[in-house]
Parts: C-alpha cells; sequence; structure tokens
C-alpha cells in the first residue's frame, strides 16, 4: 500500500519513465537508455519511500514505540546540564 501523498510522485515519475521506455526502443542512443535506467530506479525507490504498511500498534502504557521502523536500542537515565537542566530520558533509536 502507497500513501496518498505519493500519488502524483508515483504517477509523474511512472509516465516519465514510459515516456522514456518507448523512446530507448525507438532509438539506440546509448545515453537515452541510461537515463531510463536512473528513471526506473527513481521509480522504484518512490515506492519504498511512499509505502504506509499496516501495522499493529500494541496498546500498552508502559512501552516506548521507535518512529519509522526504527529500533529502540538504549534507554539510559542521563543528567541534563545543556538545555533541560535535570535529569532526563534518553532514548536511543
Amino acid at each position: 500500500m502507497v500513501t496518498k501523498y505519493g500519488y502524483p510522485i508515483i504517477i509523474t515519475t511512472g509516465i516519465i519513465l514510459v515516456v522514456l521506455v518507448i523512446l530507448s526502443f525507438l532509438t539506440s542512443v546509448l545515453v537515452l537508455q541510461w537515463i531510463t535506467i536512473i528513471f526506473a530506479l527513481f521509480f522504484i525507490f518512490h515506492f519504498f519511500f511512499f509505502r504506509d504498511p499496516d501495522r499493529r500498534i500494541p496498546v500498552d502504557p508502559n512501552l516506548i514505540l521507535s518512529p519509522a521502523d526504527g529500533t529502540v536500542f538504549s534507554i539510559d537515565k542521563v543528567e541534563e546540564n545543556e538545555y533541560i537542566k535535570e535529569p532526563s530520558w534518553k532514548i536511543s533509536i
């Protein structure tokens, strides 16, 4: 599944890619073929970038969840003297 914000970019990249593929088959210009390959990679990247998988978020007030499919590596209590100026929790993602 792709998020709705990605559709305009994916459609635009897809249309450009189709035009480039047709042009590369009609002509034998090597530079155009390389540009087509690069646009194909952009097209694939956009699908991965704008993906919006269904997630099951656990409901527990004591859990710490990381954003964007990250991993919580450590949770440490530290002395923060620059901004908060009191003991704080440092969460490393």
